[in-house]
């Protein structure tokens, strides 16, 4: 069994649940393994900790830690895991639209056949992304508006 994989295992083991495992190999991608050892039925996926606000409730504002970006390279080891019905969620602890491949990675999850959704400020929505997310067929969408 590799690194990844005894890595992946204990940490699930352990009750520390997909979310921080898909952070976990987001800040060390060497570990991810190229597929998870069982069939998930969903993800939850920081794909930025970067935002384009500085929102008085949120803990971004007050921390120094540095900025995380996921990596095409990590993100397409998860998402070679989605199946059918998958749910992919990508989380907010950051604007998942500063990524650039942000709407590549939703892509790959759709053709995938897997379910999308994420949280946003809404701010950096322009008529055309709006329209392409359409097109994707995202599932769901959360708009923080504090």
């Amino acid at each position: 069994m590799s690194i990844g994989n005894r890595i992946l295992r204990s940490l699930f083991n352990s009750g520390v649940g997909y979310r921080n495992l898909v952070r976990f190999y987001t800040v060390f991608p060497q570990f991810l393994p190229s597929h998870v050892p069982w069939d998930p039925t969903g993800f939850s996926v920081w794909v930025t900790t970067q935002c384009n606000q500085r929102c008085e409730y949120c803990l971004k504002r007050v921390s120094d830690s540095e900025d995380i970006v996921l990596s095409e390279e990590t993100f397409e080891n998860v998402a070679s895991n989605v199946r059918e019905g998958t749910k992919v969620t990508f989380l907010a602890e950051g604007e998942p639209l500063i990524h650039p491949g942000f709407l590549s990675f939703v892509r790959s999850v759709k053709e995938r056949g897997g379910e999308v959704d994420f949280s946003t400020n809404g701010m950096l929505l322009t008529k055309k992304s709006m329209g392409e997310i359409v097109d994707l067929g995202v599932d769901e969408i959360t708009f923080s508006i504090n």
